[in-house]
């Protein structure tokens, strides 16, 4: 059991399995990942929370797609570093060949256009040649 334990294993159980023993069990897994739930992602006064799925900019709702929702997820996980372009396309269409380059900026575009539309900061910023970061500087 001890074997088990120490290299990560959150729970043991011995033979004989008991069913009830072992639905109590991963009724107390569930509500522990519930308490995981995870944090908003803020950057200046934008904010995206992860549970809801709701992208704020200063206190404004943000309409965003599904695509542009992952780009922004993918970059307010870095704040502050930049984000190379394949690392993008591959967390958001799965491999870096699925898509044109253009695509990308497509989209990055639109993002900005929602995200960074009103006189305030800028908050995405283009990285020539590398990426993308998400920054109040």
């Amino acid at each position: 059991m001890i074997s088990g334990l120490d290299p990560g294993a959150e729970d043991h159980m011995t033979k004989p399995i008991s069913f009830i023993e072992l639905l109590a069990r991963l009724r107390a897994l569930v509500r522990r990942n519930r308490k995981q739930i995870q944090a908003q992602l803020h950057v200046g006064d934008l904010i995206l929370d992860p549970s809801t799925r709701e992208v704020t900019r200063a206190g404004v709702d943000a309409s965003l797609t599904k695509t542009e929702y992952l780009l922004l997820e993918v970059l307010m996980h870095n704040p502050g570093h930049v984000v190379l372009r394949q690392e993008m396309i591959r967390a958001v269409w799965g491999a870096t060949d699925a898509i044109e380059p253009a695509t990308l900026d497509f989209f990055v575009k639109a993002l900005r256009s929602k995200i960074d539309c009103a006189p305030a900061r800028k908050l995405i910023h283009t990285v020539r040649g590398f990426g993308y970061r998400i920054s109040e500087r």
